[in-house]
């Protein structure tokens, strides 16, 4: 029987070919002769199919299998009429039964094929397009690349039905499944599933890279220039207004003044330098065309700043430490010799803070980019450890003692009205210190925290929408830069020192 040639057949290959006509021989040559050579070419033509997987030779079979079913039907009844015989009719029947059952499943798996070779076309297409978008990194690309992945699971998908369908037409037709191994890899619902499963993965990874795009061109484009330019226009309003005051007012420019006129300096010079080159740095996703050693002095320079803003304020209070005990105005040391060296100590060791991110980037091929991820990871430990905790607990315990001496202190001191002018000169300096030190605080602390996180839990950051990480960075980066304009406010709120100049300059412009 036809059905017992489809079970036996050996292990096969499936290869794609070219398509053939097939004469239709049902309507050119008499009944028997109809019926014989059809029966013959269509056992052929299919097990050839079933050996092969030859695409070619499959619509052959399909075609000769469909002619022999018309011979089945014009030759049973007139048998029957003929002959006179009834068992003759049954067994044409049955035959003619079990061979449109078996034509069903062979188009079935023909259609199946046709699918699978669709498919692995698609595949070499996406392969192309991918080394195409990994090499030119254009957002377009990886769009078309999304979209054809999109087709290639809804095909898949359709092939899976198609897989299921084709075990019901067995199922329906008792016939046992496929010893030829091209076949039951082709009709496996497992093997079918893990492709989906593989190929939806692949698309969900590329639907986060151009989500992560989309969001990325979204803040470059709109929100961080207009943020960014806030900030540089607040910035410089601010710490400009202090550097004014500095060069008007002879009473401000005190020695223990001398620690914020630092600060002040280092916010200027990180307004200027450090958020221009930020915003070309962090959208174009390398340090810059730098190369050679001044790679390495352009990734140190980009920190430099940061640290001498956060170590000036952790020096205020070291500062304000030493006064307070006159550890530093013991005979043999001056008090303009201390000021100079707590300057040159605050910008010797933002040098020395900012080295691991200089030797953290290399040329590679004319674009100074950084290293590899383990290293990233061990440098975002170290600021962590810098900004997060060694920092802070420097202006906790500084402070905290300092005030404890400055309470004493006033008790200590016998005039009433010295011990008010004292009691209030302390408490100002005490309130300028803790502003810095909550500024600092709101805009070092989450900044460093996301960029130690980011490195040292990638994995499970991957496992979130990618708009969550890339809106984190960029509001950290917000944080991390108006630092540069919460220090002239804290400044302006908590002193009088420099609010007041400021009002009088703010009065002699408007009288003007």
């Amino acid at each position: 029987m036809f059905l017992k040639t489809l079970v036996s057949l050996p292990v096969l290959v499936l290869i794609v070919a070219g398509h053939n006509d097939v004469p239709d021989y049902s309507d050119s040559v008499p009944e028997s002769e109809c019926f014989n050579r059809t029966r013959v070419f269509a056992l052929k033509s299919t097990e050839q199919f079933l050996q092969t997987g030859n695409m070619t030779i499959g619509e052959l079979a399909v075609d000769s299998t469909n002619n022999y079913v018309n011979c089945l039907n014009k030759m049973a009844p007139e048998n029957a009429l003929r002959h006179q015989s009834s068992l003759q009719y049954e067994l044409r029947n049955r035959e003619l039964s079990l061979t449109k059952c078996n034509l069903r499943t062979i188009k079935e798996i023909y259609g199946l094929a046709e699918m699978d070779a669709d498919i692995r076309d698609y595949n070499k297409k996406e392969e192309i397009l991918t080394d195409e978008t990994e090499r030119k990194k254009e957002f377009k690309l990886l769009k078309d690349l999304t979209s054809l992945l999109k087709e290639s699971v809804r095909k898949l998908e359709s092939a899976l039905l198609k897989v299921t369908c084709v075990h019901s037409i067995m199922k329906s037709c008792n016939t046992s499944s496929f010893n030829s191994s091209w076949i039951c890899a082709l009709l496996s619902e497992k093997e079918w599933e893990s492709r989906i499963k593989n190929k939806t993965d692949t698309l969900k990874g590329y639907n986060d890279e151009c989500e992560a795009v989309e969001t990325e061109r979204f803040f470059g484009k709109y929100v961080n220039p207009v943020i960014y330019s806030v900030i540089l226009l607040v910035g410089l309003v601010g710490n400009g207004s202090i550097l004014l005051i500095f060069a008007l007012n002879r009473n401000v420019r005190t020695k223990s003044n001398v620690m914020i006129f630092n600060l002040v300096v280092g916010d200027t010079l990180n307004l200027l330098i450090n958020i221009p080159v930020h915003y070309m740095v962090h959208f174009s996703s390398v340090l810059g065309p730098l190369t050679g050693v001044y790679c390495h002095l352009f990734a140190m320079m980009r920190f430099v700043f940061f640290a001498v803003s956060a170590l000036s304020v952790v020096f205020l209070s070291l500062q304000r430490y030493f006064i307070t005990v006159h550890l530093f105005w013991r005979p043999g040391i001056s008090r303009k010799c201390s000021v100079l060296l707590y300057v040159v100590t605050v910008w010797l060791l933002a040098i020395f803070v900012s080295l691991p991110e200089a030797f953290n980037v290399r040329d590679r091929n004319g674009i100074c980019s950084s290293y590899s991820q383990a290293r990233r990871k061990l440098v975002s430990m170290l600021t962590f450890l810098l900004y997060c905790v060694v920092c802070p607990c420097a202006m906790a315990v500084f402070s905290a003692v300092t005030a404890r001496r400055l309470r004493n202190s006033v008790r200590d001191v016998t005039s009433q009205s010295c011990n008010r002018a004292v009691e209030l000169s302390r408490t100002r300096t005490a309130s300028v210190l803790r502003a810095l030190n909550v500024v600092f605080l709101i805009s070092y602390v989450p900044a460093y925290t996301w960029y130690m996180v980011a490195y040292w839990f990638t994995d499970e950051l991957n496992e979130l929408p990618a708009i969550v990480p890339i809106c984190i960075d960029n509001v950290s980066y917000h944080l991390l830069f108006l630092n540069v304009c919460f220090n002239p406010v804290a400044l302006y709120t908590v002193s009088g020192t420099f609010r007041k100049p400021l009002c009088v300059c703010m009065l002699r412009f408007c009288s003007k």
